[in-house]
């Protein structure tokens, strides 16, 4: 089998904290502080409508963290989705993701990280 030569390897540093008790949400910037100064805040429009968006963007920025919103993560998250989110991260120098909400966004700030950090998009493969 003849080994591909235009691969490139690619080494990060992925840290991940959950923070699991009542009113943990008012150490968010405390807490991302230790990561970086200018955040990506990935959520939906959920969280938006709800209040909690606006909540956390508060408490990065009194922690002196410069916030970059991003709230178009749906439901079933899509490629360009990911994708559009690493690239406004790339494009704005984002050096910390902050996912607010579970499941999907979750998922959509670690493609987020890795789409922004490597420089390569994601595509579908089948």
């Amino acid at each position: 089998m003849k080994k591909a030569s235009n691969l490139n390897t690619i080494h990060f540093y992925f840290p991940t904290k959950a923070i699991f008790k009542e009113n943990a949400i008012n150490e968010v910037g405390s807490e991302a502080i230790e990561f970086g100064k200018k955040s990506l805040l990935v959520t939906d429009r959920n969280m938006e409508k709800l209040g909690n968006a606006a909540r956390v963007k508060v408490l990065l920025e009194k922690s002196g963290i410069e916030v970059i919103p991003y709230d178009e993560v749906e439901p079933e998250i899509s490629i360009e989705t990911v994708n559009n989110g690493g690239q406004l991260a790339g494009l704005k120098g984002c050096d910390l993701i902050v996912g607010l909400d579970g499941g999907s966004v979750l998922d959509a700030s670690i493609g987020h990280f890795n789409s922004s950090n490597t420089g390569m998009p994601y595509r579908r493969i089948s």
